[in-house]
């Protein structure tokens, strides 16, 4: 899962704001938007390959996610249409895998504006 306090350690003491905790931020977020909000669980190349890499990582997040209210939860690694071929390097997809990643995008707007 990304670390989102990676990024305050680059800052400049000047440019620093005050700490807040992104992922309470969010869930505050979600908890009035989550039923309307979709999320694709992306898994890098590693994470496709590896079902148990990819189920020590994503199972966090997705009790994350399903604790803050959002009931669309899309997992491409149980979408038979994606595989290892659609990665064109660790994470970015081939053009043929961003056409995959739009069909996944558009079925889900297809279902939410119904």
């Amino acid at each position: 899962m990304f670390d989102f306090h990676e990024c305050e350690k680059s800052v400049a003491p000047d440019l620093a704001v005050a700490h807040r905790d992104l992922l309470v931020d969010m869930k505050n977020f979600l908890k009035g938007a989550g039923p309307k909000v979709s999320v694709i669980l992306y898994p890098n190349k590693a994470e496709f390959a590896d079902k148990i890499l990819w189920k020590k990582n994503s199972i966090p997040l997705k009790d994350f996610l399903l604790s803050a209210g959002v009931a669309n939860i899309t997992d491409l690694t149980g979408d038979p249409k994606w595989n290892i071929a659609l990665y064109r390097d660790v994470i970015h997809p081939t053009a043929k895998g961003n056409i995959e990643l739009a069909l996944v995008i558009k079925g889900l707007l297809n279902v939410a504006s119904k």
